[in-house]
């Protein structure tokens, strides 16, 4: 059976697909290696360029160090391929929103978020009940086709 079939005649005549994977940490030592780890072998599993996967590694250590740092108990990491582009997203239980400091190359720590904003296409937090939600956009122009 066909999808146009399965779904009637209102089916959508483009299909685009979206492949997605998701992992927890519970914030053990190496934890944040394995998160890189994570992302790293989505990513080359679905033929992502050597840069992407460097991007990506950097982005998700950022974003994991900050979740361990400033909200306790587990992180949840999502990945998902998208036509053009990839997102990586990390769950934490804290509801506060983080905000990059002003720009100061003499102070020590505290740039994570400078780096994955120079990083990302585009960068979102939005609060949940339970925590936040962090979403790193990255292009991927390889999604389209070329490798």
């Amino acid at each position: 059976m066909s999808l146009s079939s399965a779904m009637g005649s209102d089916a959508p005549q483009d299909v685009v697909t979206v492949q997605n994977a998701a992992a927890v940490f519970e914030g053990e030592p190496g934890d944040i290696g394995a998160a890189r780890l994570f992302a790293t072998a989505f990513l080359h599993a679905h033929s992502s360029p050597a840069a992407l996967l460097g991007t990506a590694q950097l982005v998700v250590s950022e974003l994991v160090t900050n979740a361990f740092k400033y909200a306790p108990g587990p992180v949840l990491v999502e990945i998902g391929i998208q036509p053009g582009a990839v997102e990586l997203t990390v769950w934490d239980s804290s509801t506060t929103i983080p905000h990059a400091g002003r720009k100061n190359p003499e102070r020590i720590g505290g740039h994570g978020l400078e780096i994955v904003l120079a990083l990302t296409e585009s960068l979102t937090a939005e609060s949940h009940p339970v925590g936040k939600k962090i979403t790193a956009r990255l292009m991927n122009e390889a999604a389209d086709g070329e490798k």
